[in-house]
């Protein structure tokens, strides 16, 4: 499924480094992320202004990852371990960035 380039690039993504995906459906955030937020943000808007969530990338959980369609989409297997870092409001509201440092609402 994946190419070469993807497992390399899969195997050389440090742990830690944080996952980006639009709640829907929401508490479970599911197991498709990205590097990239924008694209979390994107979604999150084309779904109705969803909350952003995060994750920090571990590798005994990665399952794939594919570089087509510009989203840098990786597949973890962690089900329900995020933070909400931009909630619905402030995304119908047009907030450019939710900061993780900020409490926001779901």
């Amino acid at each position: 499924m994946m190419t070469e380039d993807e497992q390399a690039f899969l195997a050389s993504i440090p742990d830690g480094t944080p996952l980006y995906r639009a709640a829907a459906p929401y508490p479970n955030a599911g197991s498709s992320w990205t590097l990239i937020r924008a694209v979390s943000e994107d979604y999150a808007k084309l779904y109705g202004g969803v909350p952003i969530v995060t994750t920090a990338y571990r590798r005994e959980e990665a399952v794939l990852y594919f570089s087509r369609a510009g989203e840098d989409e990786v597949i973890v297997n962690n089900a329900g371990r995020f933070e909400v870092i931009c909630s619905q409001a402030e995304l119908l509201r047009g907030a450019e960035e939710c900061s993780r440092e900020e409490q926001c609402e779901a």
